[in-house]
């Protein structure tokens, strides 16, 4: 589903903002790598938001920070503005901001979207975001615009403004935090508050099914969902989770996407789906 997107009016007035085009035109190949980004963009600690872009297979705009990644559609180079801060990378249109900053006098609008990381949960508050995951010291997500950020005294730009932001959607499905940095769960190899504590690392097979009940069957799945924040419509089984000293659930049920899971667990998850289905086992839940 696409969806026009628009801001929380909560503007970066600061850091490097560096031209998409100027991102891509050093690029000698396909899958070549510059160091523009971080050269150009402002440093952060840890250098988090630093940067390096490529062109993958289909010419679209690999987006390389230090922990996570996304795509950007080939469209978008020379439309592109991208500002870094200490904790966020946010992504604007040239056209829009640069009419806005002229009208008002100081760098504003344009505002596509933000990548921001976080070491609290205190974004669980805000209108208009979506979580990409964890990693060991905190917390990466997408916080989208609210208010209008297109330019709408000026009918070119409004109208690339609202082309591009019907993209936000499909780029927000390819940010990704890399392997190496996503949080660790050194817990459920050996921890009895698991039904199946190898479920996220290993997979599964009828043999390690065997000796479950369908309650237990069915739990299991819901553990694969509750490790990554999942909430739950029914109450006995959030009732079950809330007991758990590892359970931190904060993603609604209704917002929640399998997207999350790594191949073990979708995996594992089809398998144990498939294997009540075919014993006919079934569940009180």
């Amino acid at each position: 589903m696409r969806n026009r997107i628009f801001n929380t009016g909560k503007m970066k007035k600061s850091g490097k903002a560096l031209p998409l085009a100027l991102l891509t035109a050093c690029m000698a190949s396909a899958f070549s790598m510059t160091a523009a980004c971080s050269i150009t963009a402002a440093a952060a600690p840890e250098d988090l938001f630093a940067c390096s872009t490529s062109r993958n297979s289909d010419n679209n705009i690999v987006v390389d920070f230090k922990e996570v990644q996304l795509t950007l559609p080939a469209s978008w180079s020379g439309k592109c503005q991208v500002t870094t801060s200490a904790n966020s990378a946010s992504f604007y249109q040239t056209k829009s901001r640069k009419l806005w900053s002229q009208e008002l006098g100081y760098s504003n609008g344009g505002l596509l979207f933000e990548i921001c990381y976080s070491e609290n949960l205190d974004f669980l508050e805000y209108p208009a975001y979506r979580i990409i995951g964890d990693t060991d010291e905190g917390h990466y997500y997408v916080e989208y615009p609210t208010d209008v950020q297109a330019y709408v005294d000026n009918e070119e730009a409004a109208n690339e403004f609202w082309v591009m932001s019907d993209d936000v959607q499909w780029i927000s499905d390819t940010i990704t935090i890399k392997p190496e940095y996503q949080k660790t769960e050194t817990d459920f190899a050996n921890d009895e508050d698991y039904i199946l504590p190898q479920s996220s690392t290993a997979y599964l097979t009828t043999e390690d099914l065997k000796t479950l009940t369908g309650d237990e069957i069915q739990m299991a799945i819901n553990e694969i969902y509750a490790r990554h924040h999942r909430k739950f419509v029914v109450k006995k089984v959030q009732d079950y989770f809330n007991e758990k000293s590892w359970y931190e659930g904060y993603v609604e049920a209704s917002e929640f996407s399998t997207d999350v899971m790594n191949d073990y667990e979708a995996q594992n998850i089809g398998l144990m789906v498939k294997y009540m289905k075919d014993n006919g086992i079934t569940s009180s839940f």
